[in-house]
């Protein structure tokens, strides 16, 4: 069974990527949705409260998403705190979440090479987009909140050895189809299609 990583910043074209190899059959995991469900465990929510206090609550008493982001990102290391709690719960439950059947899978993450989960994969696909290009496609997501946009996009500034851990780099600067016939090329992704 192929395992592939899709690394790479926000809006480089990772899901786009992932939905096409779902379509093809692969099983595709994403690695935010993992974190989002640990933000439901009561020892991460206590260790979150604990650092950010109650402003990250919502009025049911769970996390709020977008208010523990908007947090984070205006606490120097709030990012880092998150990741200290998240990373490694992560990466315990990534082989069970991937699986050891014969159905290839795709891991959608974009720290994957930072947090280390590449070393449950056979490869790694790193999108390249230009910084104006995924700004352009992520205004109407973050409409409401720009400043929360900008401020995730910096933080992804700094994801510099990105390109020495992928087997693979896509420099994803067109549309969607010209995105999809780039990875149509990918050895593994070939083989999935023959």
């Amino acid at each position: 069974m192929i395992k592939l990583g899709i690394a790479g910043k926000i809006g480089c074209g990772k899901s786009t990527v992932a939905n096409y190899l779902k379509e093809l059959g692969w099983h595709v995991v994403q690695a935010d949705e993992i974190g989002h469900r640990l933000l439901y465990e009561q020892d991460i929510k206590e260790g979150l409260a604990r650092y950010f206090g109650v402003r990250i609550f919502a009025a049911d008493g769970e996390i709020d998403r977008r208010a523990l982001l908007t947090a984070a990102l205006a606490q120097e290391d709030g990012m880092d705190f998150i990741n200290s709690l998240t990373w490694p719960r992560i990466a315990a439950l990534l082989p069970g979440e991937l699986g050891s059947g014969n159905t290839p899978v795709v891991l959608e993450a974009a720290v994957l090479l930072q947090a280390g989960w590449d070393a449950f994969l056979d490869r790694v696909l790193l999108i390249e987009t230009r910084y104006e290009m995924r700004l352009q496609r992520l205004m109407s997501r973050f409409a409401d909140d720009q400043a929360v946009l900008h401020g995730l996009m910096e933080l992804q500034e700094d994801y510099t050895q990105m390109e020495e851990g992928a087997h693979y780099v896509l420099r994803n600067e067109g549309n969607e189809q010209e995105l999809i016939k780039k990875v149509r090329e990918i050895p593994e992704v070939k083989t999935c299609l023959n």
